[in-house]
C-alpha cells in the first residue's frame, strides 16, 4: 500500500512524499532495493490484472528482485556504499533522486509511445517474431539507422540537460543502467506470458483431442518488443554517455565542451495581412474602431 511504499522509500531512499507518491501512481509495480538495510521492497498490485498480465508482472518484478539480491552489480554498488556510509548515500539522493526519477519516467514513456504498443506493454502479442526487422516493423521505422536516429533525438531532446550541465553523465550512466534492468525483467515477463500462454492453448486442444494441432506461439510478446527497443535504446545511451565523458574531459583541460542537448524549436508563427474592411467588419471594441478610423 502507499503508506507502506513511502515509509520504506523515505527511510531507504530519503524520498519526500511527495516523490513517493508520484512514483507509487505512475507504476503499477516496484521493486525499490533498500541500501541502508540491506532489504527490498516489492510492491505488487495485481488484483486486478488479467491472468496473463498478472504472470507477466509478477515474473517481472520477481526478476527484478532475484537481480537485486543475486545479481554481481547491485551487490558491488552495496559495497561500495557501505565503504562511502550513510551521509554520502544521503547527499545523493538529495541531490539526484528527483532528477534521476523524472528522467527514467520520461525515457521509458516515450519508449512506451515509440513503440507502437498502445498504453501498456505488460501483456499481449504482437504481430512480428524476434529481431531488428520485426522491431522496425513495429515502431514504423525503415532502418535501424532511422531508429538510431530516433531514439538519439528523443535522449538529447528530452533527457539530456542544456548547456553541458555536470549532470548529464551521472544521470545517463544510470539510466542506462536502469535500462538493462528493465529490459531483463520484460524478457522475463514476455517468455513467461508466452509460455503461459501455449499451455493454455495445449490445454485447450488437448481437451477437444486435437493436441497434434498445437504450435507454440512465435511472435514477439509486447513485453519482448520493448524489450528489444531498450536494447537500441541502450546502444545510444552508451554514446551519449561517451560524448559526456569527453566533455568531463575537455573541461578539465579548460576546453569547451560540446552541448549536446537539442532545444525545443519555436513554434512556427504565421503572419496574414487584414484588408481595412475586414478589420471594420470584426466585432472589435468602440475605441479601437475610433483609434482605426482617424
Amino acid at each position: 500500500d502507499l503508506a507502506t511504499f513511502k515509509e520504506f522509500t523515505a527511510k531507504e531512499l530519503n524520498f519526500t512524499d511527495d516523490l513517493a507518491e508520484m512514483f507509487f501512481q505512475q507504476s503499477k509495480s516496484a521493486v525499490i532495493p533498500g541500501p541502508k538495510s540491506n532489504k527490498s521492497l516489492l510492491s505488487l498490485r495485481i488484483k486486478n490484472m488479467r491472468p496473463e498480465e498478472a504472470v507477466n508482472t509478477s515474473s517481472h518484478e520477481l526478476e527484478h528482485v532475484l537481480y537485486q539480491r543475486l545479481g554481481f552489480r547491485p551487490f558491488r554498488e552495496r559495497i561500495y556504499l557501505k565503504i562511502r556510509g550513510k551521509k554520502y548515500l544521503e547527499n545523493y539522493a538529495q541531490k539526484y533522486a528527483s532528477l534521476m526519477n523524472e528522467k527514467n519516467m520520461v525515457l521509458q514513456g516515450n519508449l512506451l509511445l515509440k513503440s507502437k504498443l498502445g498504453s501498456s506493454a505488460t501483456y499481449g502479442f504482437t504481430s512480428y517474431e524476434a529481431g531488428i526487422e520485426g522491431l522496425l516493423k513495429q515502431t514504423g521505422m525503415k532502418s535501424k539507422e532511422e531508429l538510431h536516429k530516433m531514439l538519439e533525438n528523443l535522449i538529447r531532446e528530452r533527457i539530456i540537460l542544456p548547456d553541458c550541465d555536470k549532470r548529464n553523465l551521472k544521470v545517463l550512466k544510470a539510466l542506462k543502467v536502469l535500462l538493462k534492468d528493465e529490459s531483463r525483467a520484460y524478457k522475463v515477463g514476455g517468455k513467461v506470458e508466452r509460455r503461459h500462454t501455449d499451455a493454455l492453448n495445449l490445454k485447450s486442444l488437448t481437451e477437444n483431442g486435437s493436441a497434434s494441432e498445437f504450435k507454440p506461439a512465435t511472435n514477439l510478446t509486447k513485453s519482448e518488443m520493448l524489450a528489444q527497443l531498450y536494447d537500441e535504446a541502450i546502444v545510444i545511451l552508451k554514446k551519449e554517455v561517451r560524448h559526456q565523458r569527453m566533455n568531463k574531459f575537455k573541461s578539465f583541460f579548460g576546453l569547451k565542451p560540446k552541448d549536446y542537448n537539442i532545444k525545443p524549436e519555436p513554434p512556427a508563427t504565421t503572419r496574414r495581412v487584414v484588408p481595412e474592411e475586414e478589420i471594420m467588419e470584426m466585432d472589435l471594441p468602440k475605441e479601437i474602431l475610433d483609434e482605426l478610423n482617424r
